[in-house]
């Protein structure tokens, strides 16, 4: 995912019991700068070892850029590790407020303590050992969605705006919206992007490939708000907690 866009790589292990340099090492001896969490499913050790680098890149003050539906360990982690929660304003007072609806609380039956926060600013830009990277709101999947663009590269990291390739984002989550959806697109458009990370891992590579996925996106939400913000009937009904939509017949890729 990283490499794809130009970017060099490291590798080292992520599954801990499998040996040294792993990632935590490379986190707590100050080799890298920042973590961006990106899901993957399903086997214990992996969640469980996805706790431990969450939890090692707070210990050390460290940027850990992940997702509004883990925000109810937010508290916790700052008030223990004295570390700032950031989230675009349009999401601080979700926090602030301990909304359980906008934050998806109640749809993992968690808490979700009041969380001061510290608004990121648009346009705000952090260096990441070399790499600058900046904050650009993207709303439409949710009204504090982000993106983070490496500019000199011509790299966005899209979150939810692009949630896999060929899977349109929902607009029809709380706080989402459609024709703001349809915007941040466009948005993405004038970039002229080489590389789309997108928001669940996979990565669209070259200008071709990158445009033609932004301009499918912009002409299918257009076409819903012609409908009245309806999808296609003949698409399956997502599951209530996924991000994307599923096209039938499958966008060709």
């Amino acid at each position: 995912m990283v490499r794809g866009p130009g970017i060099p790589v490291e590798e080292v292990t992520k599954l801990l019991r499998e040996g040294h340099p792993n990632v935590v090492d490379v986190i707590r001896d100050g080799t890298v700068r920042a973590v961006i969490n990106t899901l993957e499913g399903g086997r214990t050790s992996i969640i469980r070892d996805g706790f431990h680098i969450r939890r090692a890149a707070t210990e050390m003050g460290m940027p850990c850029f992940t997702s509004i539906d883990t925000a109810g360990a937010a508290k916790h982690l700052a008030e223990n590790w004295n570390v700032p929660v950031r989230i675009h304003p349009a999401g601080a007072g979700a926090l602030e407020g301990g909304d359980l609806l906008t934050t998806w609380a109640s749809r993992f039956n968690s808490d979700m303590p009041l969380t001061k926060v510290i608004p990121l600013e648009e346009s705000e830009r952090f260096d990441l050992g070399g790499v600058v990277i900046t904050v650009l709101h993207l709303p439409g999947h949710t009204s504090d969605s982000v993106g983070y663009w490496i500019a000199d590269r011509g790299v966005l990291i899209a979150g939810d705006l692009l949630p896999k390739p060929g899977h349109p984002s929902r607009w029809d989550l709380p706080t989402g919206c459609l024709p703001d959806l349809h915007s941040s697109i466009e948005a993405v458009l004038e970039l002229n992007l080489e590389s789309i990370v997108c928001g669940h891992g996979e990565w669209l590579h070259g200008e071709e490939q990158v445009r033609t996925e932004l301009e499918r996106h912009r002409d299918f939400l257009a076409g819903c708000m012609e409908e009245k913000g309806v999808r296609p009937a003949d698409w399956p009904r997502p599951h209530p907690t996924c991000s994307w939509l599923t096209p039938k017949p499958d966008w060709p890729q």
